[in-house]
């Protein structure tokens, strides 16, 4: 029993040796590493939001009786040459709204607005895509579904990412520090802009 105890133990101190390493090593020196892991992320929580919706729309018994599964449906599998396309464009989408410039330039409105604006276009691409290319028995109500889903998740995951490089912020990681020679009206400013925006780290 004792054993057990102290394999746990040295297991929860490889976790937080690990987490200190990523800290270190993908935090605070190297933003482009992570700017990388969170496009992967992205392209996950997507692929997952999809896999979400079909789930819920023809297999899940507890929503049989508001989605009516008769007559044929796609498998999940028939949809991965449209997520091929999907998943590219949503990531494409959210460099352009800025969504992966470092947290510490933008808010939480911001950024989750933002973030509503690449969904939403996303789904309007999602629409045109399976009606040009003749695509059938693709539900609107999985579409919509997949919409809602995706938008939920994308913001939990960064609300997630948020929390947790705040938290390396706290203590004394990912911090950015700033010189300020001489003063005048400007760097007053400056410096209240900063005190201002405590996010930026």
């Amino acid at each position: 029993m004792c054993d057990k105890f102290v394999l746990y133990l040295w297991q929860i101190y490889g976790f937080l040796l690990i987490l200190q390493l990523f800290h270190t090593f993908f935090v605070k020196e190297n933003q482009k590493y992570l700017n990388r892991f969170h496009v992967v992320l992205d392209a996950l929580v997507i692929y997952c939001s999809f896999c979400l919706s079909y789930y819920i729309r023809y297999i899940c018994p507890l929503f049989k009786d508001i989605f009516p599964r008769f007559g044929y449906w796609r498998q999940l599998w028939q949809y991965q040459g449209i997520l091929l396309v999907l998943i590219p464009v949503y990531l494409i989408l959210y460099a352009k709204f800025n969504l992966y410039k470092p947290k510490r330039f933008q808010n939480r409105t911001s950024e989750y607005a933002n973030l509503i604006k690449a969904n939403s276009i996303g789904m309007v691409f999602f629409f045109i895509y399976i009606i040009f290319m003749k695509i059938p028995h693709v539900s609107r109500s999985l579409q919509l579904m997949f919409y809602v889903l995706s938008m939920l998740l994308t913001i939990a995951e960064r609300a997630a990412i948020r929390y947790a490089l705040e938290r390396t912020r706290r203590k004394g990681f990912n911090l950015k520090h700033v010189v300020v020679i001489g003063f005048s009206a400007a760097a007053e400013a400056y410096i209240d802009r900063i005190k201002s925006n405590p996010q930026w780290g």
